[in-house]
């Protein structure tokens, strides 16, 4: 399989944002430990990244629900948005 410039040019930015995010995440985890709500974490991570000039979205919420049925074969679930 041939690469060409465009596919190895994106997979190191991807490379290098990934870890840009584990370095983020790690020192966030050294400096506070564990045991916040997520909501937290999630803040403070968006607050670093974007202060080094990342565009970075928060969790988007949607509705849904999950469908449960037992078909006969054991249980089927399926979820909706």
């Amino acid at each position: 399989m041939q690469r060409n410039d465009k596919d190895f040019d994106e997979e190191l930015f991807e490379n290098e944002l990934a870890g840009i995010i584990v370095d983020c995440s790690y020192h966030i985890h050294v400096e506070l430990g564990q045991g916040l709500f997520e909501s937290v974490y999630e803040e403070i991570m968006f607050h670093e990244l974007t202060s080094i000039g990342l565009k970075v979205e928060k969790t988007k919420s949607f509705a849904g629900y999950l469908e449960r049925k037992d078909n006969g074969y054991g249980i089927s679930n399926r979820f909706d948005c």
